[in-house]
């Protein structure tokens, strides 16, 4: 890049800034950097140096310019500068957040070299534009991508967002400022062909204040003849010379082209030459005359497309400034009436506001379709615009439909109080009907509950579901008691979920088959939780996942929420140690979710498989779960707090306990309203106490006992809070505590068809019987634990029953019987890195007089069957692969595979393609 372009002057700083961000981002270091400057002062210019050099240097290029009249496009400049990376094609989204996933999905995984994305007139974007924009700015760093953008200081959102990104160090903010009075001398001398004298430089610096553009536009006045005014005296002429000095432009380009001009201004700064001729309503006979004479006098320039452009964007602002108020609503109201009859109602939507079209039908209709349109495909921001003036034109009466989903809008972007008025007026109005009442109170429901007024908001589902059996609606019932089971599990717990539930899945006999399979899969996931072994029926829905194409596969809508039937499968085959079915009925779902972008529906999955991964002793896969789905939660801030549960789990898990309560206190912060929560945060407190020795732990596993029974939970395998607390009663003398826990888990085992209730129980008779001195009865329920654990993926919970069994018989003088299960115990501690399990279970083996086992020695371990299915695992085949392989069932390839972990002291199939093809572990 040079300077040889006049408008280019003085601007040093400023392209040093675009060589540096342009170089990083070839580099690999991407980077935003936004050039603010009024009107004039060459920001176009400095954009097009910036594409050239790009171009020199082998970049790929999308560029976008901002049109004030185009907000009503979704996306509209983001998807002309990034159209390339898909996901920003109009069409309706499953949540508001994937247009913003599938950008950045697409600029991550974008292959053909570095990408520079350059936007000119930023501050007229439409506002979802400037949000995407913003997203990906905080995120550019690490991908081969340069956002170069230029725009002025007003209108003041683009700014402000342009400002709060560089506080952040989000990226570089450059003013373009003007001219130097020598350099706009100098400028002036040039363009006017000749001496200027003294005086009249000082008058064209009093006029044009070093902004190249009006320098440009005086010297062509004075190379006509005309004078700059020179003295202080002639003050009032110089304002008026520079108002005028734009519009002096189109003083010799005749009347018809003057009223094309004007329609074009209306249209914008960019244009199509038949539809202005057509809003300025000239003659067949005037329309080649009228183009011809702004053509050549230099005011618009060939755009795409057969598209017009003005020179320059403020020869249209001053046009469109000097138009009479009802000339130019007149004009407004032509565009948008050509504009909506050739079916471009995007673009004729901000015609009809402009054009003050208040009770027009058609304006109004366009309006409120247009911002459906935006806020079914994401646009959340440019949709509540749209349907904000579309209740503006509706008058003093504006359909209910229309008003609805402006409160819909407006919860979806976060403006939840201003929702909430919004509804309420809809509401209030004895005009609207029926059907539109319940979805005003469907919306009202979700937005309270997202401001935390949970009361109000089965209030309002419960209004919801009354007007839908009045009316003999059950589908619409269905929908709202569904919103009520949903609402009721999370603040209150299954308990209280069951009642509208099964009221859900009764009234939903009827219906089509994705909402009753929704129907039924809620259903059973809050039977089960409360003790109801019949919920398992809903497990009948994972076979469809070995049919994908099948006559009753699930479709996405059916995986992603709020018709996440197979979501609900995967917590159901959690706790009912059906991992394989939650394995393969989370992918299914997280592959939905990502084809879709529906990164909320993701997140939810990630954290299900998240728990998952610590149920099956993956702790370290765990974590690294957890970093995906903060990954996504930037999207959804709301989401973030959601992670530290499970982050808590497993950094205990993993013997890192202080680590924890960082963890706990983020979320005790967020989430204190939540059963679930509280639930979670006494369980890891509980167990860390424990562990530490510290008899507040039996404080924490009451307060887990009571959240437990307040949410009328009546299986106990998703948090094993149990177990730890039957242990700390025991350890601090209150045996009483001990026996009502264990008398739960009787209960719960007797009722339900998984098995670590039934070890729960009989580890908490074995310590009961060996505290009352009862040693014969300890051993038999220590070895009916054990042998319980064969038959469920459990190998933490193993760990602990193993570790409990050797410490029993080591301090009951067998130190030799102790070996054996202390041993195991150790090596499932060390496989899956539970640290605090692996040091007790290592002391505890010491003091039997036992050593650990070399690895070489568990490499010798291995059958035929386990290094058969190891070789071919190492070779990156999935379980189901392997199975065919060999002609097994997946289950007895997991099973093998479980088995090969342990004996090669490794946690995953990442650790085992590390080893060599004999499978000796590398040393650590």
């Amino acid at each position: 890049m040079t300077l040889g372009d006049q408008a280019l002057w003085e601007r040093e700083v400023v392209l040093a800034a675009v060589t540096t961000c342009l170089a990083a981002a070839r580099g690999g270091r991407g980077g935003a950097l936004f050039v603010v400057g009024e009107g004039g002062l060459g920001k176009t210019s400095v954009l097009g140096a910036a594409q050239r050099e790009a171009q020199r240097t082998g970049m790929g290029v999308g560029f976008a310019r901002g049109e004030q009249l185009e907000s009503g496009l979704a996306f509209g400049v983001a998807r002309e500068a990034l159209g390339e990376l898909g996901g920003l094609d109009g069409q309706a989204v499953a949540e508001s957040s994937a247009p913003y996933y599938r950008v950045l999905r697409g600029l991550q995984e974008r292959s053909g070299g570095p990408l520079f994305v350059a936007v000119d007139d930023l501050h007229w974007a439409d506002p979802d534009s400037l949000r995407l924009l913003a997203f990906l700015t905080r995120r550019l760093e690490g991908m081969p991508v340069a956002l170069i953008a230029t725009l002025r200081p007003w209108p003041r959102e683009a700014a402000e967002a342009c400002a709060e990104l560089a506080a952040a160090g989000s990226c570089v903010l450059e003013p373009l400022v003007a001219l130097s009075r020598p350099a706009a001398a100098e400028l002036l001398a040039e363009r006017a062909s000749g001496r200027i004298s003294e005086a009249a430089e000082r008058g064209a610096w009093r006029l044009c204040a070093g902004n190249p553009l009006l320098v440009g536009e005086l010297a062509r006045a004075v190379a006509r003849g005309e004078r700059v005014p020179e003295s202080d005296g002639e003050r009032g002429a110089a304002a008026g010379v520079a108002a005028g000095l734009l519009l002096a432009r189109f003083a010799g380009v005749g009347p018809t082209a003057l009223d094309c001009a004007r329609a074009g201004a209306v249209l914008g700064t960019t244009f199509h030459p038949e539809l202005a001729v057509r809003v300025a309503g000239l003659a067949e006979g005037e329309i080649d005359t009228a183009l011809d004479g702004l053509t050549r006098s230099g005011l618009l320039v060939a755009a795409e497309d057969g598209a017009m452009r003005f020179a320059h964007p403020l020869f249209a602002e001053a046009l469109y400034d000097d138009l009479a108020l009802p000339v130019c609503r007149r004009l407004h109201e032509r565009a948008f009436r050509e504009l909506a009859e050739r079916g471009l109602e995007a673009q004729a939507a901000a015609h009809a506001v402009r054009a003050e079209l208040v009770g027009d039908p058609r304006a109004l209709e366009v309006l409120a379709r247009v911002g459906r349109r935006s806020l079914a495909a994401g646009a959340v921001a440019g949709a509540a615009q749209l349907l904000r003036s579309a209740v503006t034109l509706g008058g003093e009466r504006p359909p209910a439909e229309v008003v609805i989903a402006l409160g819909e809008a407006l919860t979806a972007l976060g403006a939840v109080d201003d929702a909430l008025a919004v509804l309420d007026s809809a509401l209030s109005s004895p005009a609207v009907d029926w059907r539109e009442r319940h979805r005003a109170l469907r919306a009202r429901g979700h937005a309270l509950l997202m401001v935390g007024s949970a009361a109000a908001s089965m209030q309002a589902h419960e209004q919801a579901i009354a007007l839908a059996i009045e009316h003999d609606e059950p589908a619409l019932a269905v929908e709202s008691l569904l919103d009520e089971c949903l609402t009721e599990t999370m603040l209150r717990g299954p308990g209280a979920a069951l009642a509208p539930a099964a009221r859900a899945l009764s009234l939903a006999a009827g219906a089509e088959a994705g909402l009753r399979a929704r129907a039924e899969s809620i259903w059973a996931n809050a039977a089960y939780r409360t003790g109801d072994a019949s919920g398992l029926s809903a497990l009948r829905f994972a076979p469809q996942l070995d049919d994908p194409g099948g006559e009753h596969a699930f479709g996405p809508g059916q995986l992603l929420y709020p018709s996440d039937v197979l979501d609900q499968v995967t917590e159901l085959a959690i706790v009912a140690e059906r991992f394989e079915v939650a394995e393969r009925a989370s992918l299914a779902v997280q592959a939905a979710a990502e084809r879709a972008g529906a990164t909320a529906t993701l997140f939810t999955s990630l954290v299900h498989s998240t728990y998952l991964l610590i149920h099956r002793g993956r702790l370290t896969d765990a974590l690294g779960q957890i970093e995906r789905c903060e990954e996504l939660a930037e999207l959804s801030p709301a989401l973030l707090p959601y992670v530290e549960l499970p982050r808590a789990e497993a950094l205990v898990w993993l013997g890192r306990l202080e680590e924890s309560e960082p963890s706990c206190e983020a979320a005790e912060r967020a989430l204190s309203e939540l059963w679930f929560s509280r639930l979670m945060l006494a369980h890891v407190r509980g167990l860390r106490l424990l562990w530490q020795g510290d008899e507040h732990a039996v404080e924490q596993f009451l307060i887990a006992e009571q959240q437990t029974m307040a949410a009328g939970i009546r299986e106990p395998c998703m948090i094993f809070w149990a177990s730890h607390a039957i242990d700390a009663h025991l350890r601090f003398d209150r045996a009483e505590d001990a026996r009502r826990v264990l008398e739960w888990l009787e209960a719960c085992a007797s009722a339900l068809p998984c098995r670590w209730p039934l070890v729960a129980a009989h580890l908490g008779r074995a310590a009961l019987a060996a505290d009352g001195g009862q040693d014969a009865v300890a051993v038999e329920h220590y070895l009916a634990a054990v042998a319980l654990h064969d038959e469920v993926d459990l190998p933490l919970q193993r760990a602990e029953a193993l570790l409990a069994y050797g410490g029993f018989l080591r301090r009951h003088g067998r130190p030799r019987d102790a070996r054996a299960p202390l041993g195991e115990a150790y090596q499932l501690a060390e496989n899956t890195q539970a640290g605090w399990l692996a040091d007790s279970a290592r002391s505890e083996l010491q003091l039997a007089g036992g050593r650990r086992r070399r690895r070489t020695e568990d490499r010798d371990q291995l059958t035929d069957a386990e290094r058969r299915v190891a070789e071919l695992a190492a070779t990156g085949l999935t379980n189901a692969e392997i199975a065919g392989r060999l002609y097994l069932s997946t289950n007895t390839i997991e099973t093998h595979l479980r088995h090969v972990y342990q004996k090669l002291g490794i946690s995953s199939r990442r650790e085992l393609q590390r080893l060599d093809r004999s499978f000796e572990p590398a040393e650590r």
